[in-house]
């Protein structure tokens, strides 16, 4: 080991004092959370010169031991260096002790000078970690509860957010939503119970229309828009595909048509609009 250390400890600095946040070896459980004044011997001297502090031997029962909690419990030997914040400020105070007096090498004081910029590090990332988490919680929660339907996706457009006001919209629980694209979620076929002349009329969207014309916006479904003078309700959005034969924007039913739900069209024998696309099995010719 570069440090011959007997003990270790980090005093993050909380208003005017030290408090003892880890620590290591010797004593280790007595002193976590212990305080002492910041202007206090040794560690003060760090946090107020910014340079390391190199004591070969403290004796025992010495006044300058009672400001510090490991020295006060009989070790000798003291070495510290500032850990410092990325914009200057001072997280606190990183150090080493030793059970007898001794003298401490260079290689050893560049040894704890490295630590305390990774304990500085990961100091920052923790702040900034943490943060970020409670920025989040807020924003989750006033999301939660507003009255639009509010969808948030992450870079593979995948559902991060589904509010409950979208799961009222759409009628789809947050918890099927979560981890699927939107087109996946909001995917809603026709089916016969939107068939005949006594059904509402409703639509459902191309992917690239949805995109196009609303933004992705899942607010859209259950509402209505007008097409040809008539409302229309829009229950889904179809996954993103090619359209065929020709390109279109919306699958309707027959009930928006007058024409198709005409007497000849749905009683005549003999006049008929219906086409059919079909794929040839492998091998089969026509």
């Amino acid at each position: 080991a570069i440090l011959h250390a007997d003990a270790a400890a980090l005093a993050s600095l909380d208003g005017g004092e030290l408090v003892v946040s880890s620590a290591a070896g010797d004593h280790a459980a007595d002193v976590l959370g212990e305080r002492a004044p910041s202007t206090g011997w040794i560690a003060g001297v760090v946090l107020q010169s910014r340079s390391p502090v190199a004591h070969d031997d403290v004796p025992a029962g010495a006044g300058p031991t009672d400001s510090d909690a490991l020295l006060a419990r009989g070790l000798r030997g003291y070495l510290g260096v500032p850990v410092t914040a990325p914009d200057g400020s001072l997280y606190g105070v990183l150090s080493v002790y030793a059970r007898d007096a001794r003298a401490w090498r260079d290689e050893e004081l560049q040894a704890l000078v490295v630590l305390a910029a990774n304990a500085s590090i990961a100091l920052a990332n923790a702040e900034l970690y943490q943060r970020v988490a409670v920025e989040r919680e807020q924003s989750v929660a006033i999301l939660a509860n507003i009255a639009d339907g509010i969808v948030a996706v992450d870079r593979s457009d995948a559902v991060v957010l589904w509010n409950h006001a979208a799961e009222q919209i759409t009628g789809v629980p947050s918890t099927e939503a979560l981890g699927r694209t939107p087109a996946q979620v909001l995917h809603q076929d026709l089916d016969s119970r939107d068939d005949g002349t006594g059904v509402p009329p409703v639509m459902v969207l191309t992917y690239e229309y949805w995109m196009k014309r609303f933004g992705g916006d899942a607010g859209i479904i259950g509402k209505q828009v007008r097409l040809g003078g008539k409302g229309v309700t829009v229950v889904g959005v179809v996954q993103p595909a090619p359209t065929f034969p020709t390109k279109y924007d919306a699958l309707l039913n027959m009930v928006m048509s007058e024409h198709h739900t005409s007497a000849m069209m749905v009683q005549g024998r003999t006049h008929r609009m219906t086409e059919m696309i079909a794929r040839l099995a492998p091998g089969a010719t026509f």
